[in-house]
């Protein structure tokens, strides 16, 4: 096996708004760029799609992501770097929306004075949490009650002059353990956040058949990863590749500043 790195630039630009069923809000995320001892403000604007009157309450917790990069919920101030106690969002936390109605949320934050400067980044997550719950059924035709929860991420960061920088640590080819534990060829791109910032950005694909010449771009993975993060991007090879030498790239974008790293793997499938 063997492994390559190569850095140049690149612009990734990402959406902003959020829906989840009988919810919309807009952005879906929310940025404070604030030092100690200083207060601001964001607006967050929530909208009824629906055809019912949507009753919701709002509260604030932690979160932060595992290695895979699946979100993890936690109880407000239960982490080092949230920032949830810090928040107020006004003008309460109870409202009702009338169908295609909306209500513009204030989101204040105010930057304790001894807030811990070692900490680039803090988080917290507003949720929307519907309290009169829906009639549904199940495939089955049994009644149910349906409650909708969003959750809008809060980073707070102390400086502009933060930039995301990720490293790629490692690349291999690997099996990986499919639903009804089908195993699958696949591959294992290990990531760190080394940089300030949080990275919001994709990984590309391209494999290339070194026997043949052919070329085939495999679907993007989206990755998101918060300073320090070690992050293990896991892509399933077709289940019809055929057998032969293979070299696979990595494309990684990410940030605001061009950034754009490209990892080589070449390996047999046997």
């Amino acid at each position: 096996m063997k492994f390559w790195i190569i850095i140049c630039g690149f612009m990734l630009f990402l959406g902003s708004n959020g829906q989840a069923q009988g919810i919309s809000s807009s952005p879906s995320r929310i940025y404070f760029t604030l030092q100690n001892g200083l207060s601001g403000t964001q607006h967050l604007k929530v909208s009824n799609p629906g055809s019912r009157p949507l009753s919701l309450g709002i509260s604030v917790g932690d979160w932060n992501y595992d290695s895979l990069g699946n979100n993890k919920m936690y109880e407000s101030g239960t982490i080092k770097s949230s920032c949830a106690q810090w928040l107020k969002v006004l003008p309460g936390s109870y409202f009702t929306l009338q169908p295609g109605a909306e209500q513009n949320l204030t989101i204040e934050i105010n930057v304790p004075v001894n807030a811990d400067t070692s900490m680039k980044v803090h988080t917290a997550m507003i949720y929307l949490t519907q309290l009169n719950a829906s009639d549904s059924k199940s495939k089955q035709g049994a009644a149910l009650k349906v409650r909708v929860q969003m959750g809008i991420k809060v980073y707070h960061s102390f400086s502009e002059q933060s930039k995301p920088i990720m490293d790629i640590v490692n690349f291999k080819d690997t099996v990986l353990v499919k639903e009804n534990n089908v195993l699958q060829k696949g591959l294992c791109l290990q990531l760190q956040n080394i940089g300030d910032l949080w990275v919001e950005g994709v990984v590309k694909w391209e494999l290339l058949n070194e026997q043949n010449g052919k070329e085939q771009k495999l679907e993007e993975t989206k990755i998101y990863s918060l300073p320090g993060d070690n992050r293990f991007i896991l892509k399933a090879l077709p289940n019809n590749l055929p057998k032969g030498k293979y070299s696979v790239s990595a494309i990684v974008n990410y940030g605001n500043k061009d950034d754009l790293k490209i990892a080589e793997l070449e390996f047999l499938n046997n």
